[in-house]
């Protein structure tokens, strides 16, 4: 009697040992199944920094907008540099600098109707649009704006004002959640009221203040917009 009890008391103690081993493993199995399951922070922050390390350089230049007339001169457009095809403005040279230094990828702002070479002609026209609040039509589309968090814009100042086709393209174009990076050309008037215009266009956006070049500087800035660029890194 004494030897089956003692067998039994042996076989009890087994089966509970075996459960609590069963039982050890079955969890160290769900941690590390639950950890493989979760990225970890290093991964999180590369692929955040993947996106983020691509900006998209937005311009809206007189040059690229203009009636082709290889003719215009230095007095009726002293901002643009016929290039064999078209024009390349202060605006476009600016973003070209801007991408090039970023690595950023380039977009320009086009309308369907082009503008007149003549400096004092195309005041007029820019004046004409903001009286009456036109949305020139646009012929470029936008078809990644997700791909990119951080948005360089480069734009005229026109009577103070964004030239209305920059309207235009807000109007059309949702940058909530992004980071916006205000670059104006002027004759003198810097950013006006431009940077709170945009905020008011694109409420969920980070607007910010970037940089304001005078035309009479473009010469002599390129080294200044490289510094600037990399202070903000």
């Amino acid at each position: 009697m004494k030897s089956q009890c003692f067998l039994r008391l042996i076989l009890v103690v087994g089966v509970a040992a075996f459960a609590v081993t069963f039982t050890a493993c079955g969890n160290r199995n769900e941690q590390a199944m639950a950890n493989s399951a979760v990225p970890s922070a290093n991964s999180i922050t590369e692929s955040k920094d993947s996106i983020d390390s691509k900006p998209l350089v937005i311009y809206f230049s007189r040059g690229i907008n203009t009636a082709s007339d290889q003719n215009i001169d230095a007095v009726t457009g002293p901002s643009l540099k016929p290039d064999g095809v078209g024009f390349r403005s202060d605006e476009q040279v600016l973003a070209e600098w801007i991408a090039t230094e970023t690595k950023g990828d380039l977009f320009p702002i086009q309308t369907v109707r082009k503008y007149p070479t003549g400096y004092e002609e195309i005041l007029e026209v820019g004046k004409r649009e903001k009286t009456e609040d036109t949305r020139p039509a646009l012929s470029s589309h936008l078809e990644n704006l997700n791909d990119y968090r951080t948005i360089y814009f480069v734009y005229p100042n026109w009577w103070g004002d964004l030239p209305m086709p920059v309207y235009s393209f807000f109007d059309t174009y949702d940058f909530s959640e992004k980071k916006i990076i205000a670059v104006v050309i002027s004759g003198g008037g810097g950013f006006a009221g431009t940077v709170s215009y945009i905020q008011h266009l694109e409420p969920n956006a980070d607007v910010v203040d970037g940089i304001k070049i005078y035309k009479r500087d473009m010469d002599k800035v390129r080294e200044q917009i490289v510094s600037w660029l990399r202070s903000e890194r």
